[in-house]
């Protein structure tokens, strides 16, 4: 199993929880499977603040249009290195910056879109 770090845009007052829940409903929807997405905190990018998340989703490009539509900026893995994508440009974000070690209270492992009851983690 390969895992891939990712970054998604945290919009106004989402919570992190809020950002990993609409993940979710997006690559079920195209359905996408997945065992594990796991927060590790965010980062500051300039103006932007992303979530990273690890995960062994393996057609991350099938959400790109999504990210677009909602105005989101994100930072996806290529051959040589970590692409942040914004609406307007693109830049270079270093590989120790989205794969450093999980920030503290961030301990939570979501169980991916191939995992049976997987929607029950987001019910109130």
């Amino acid at each position: 199993m390969s895992f891939k770090f990712i970054a998604i845009e945290l919009k106004g007052n989402e919570t992190p929880h809020d950002v990993v829940a609409d993940f979710f409903v997006k690559a079920s929807g195209l359905g996408l499977k997945f065992k594990s997405l796991e927060p590790y905190g965010t980062v500051e990018v300039g103006s932007r603040k992303l979530l990273r998340l690890k995960t062994d989703c393996t057609d991350l490009k099938t959400m790109l249009p999504f990210f677009q539509e909602d105005e989101r900026s994100y930072v996806f893995p290529t051959n040589t290195g970590y692409v942040l994508h914004t609406q307007t440009a693109k830049g270079v974000l270093a590989t120790t910056t989205m794969q450093a070690a999980k920030l503290p209270g961030y301990q939570r492992c979501y169980r991916g879109t191939a995992i049976k009851f997987w929607e029950r983690q987001f019910s109130a």
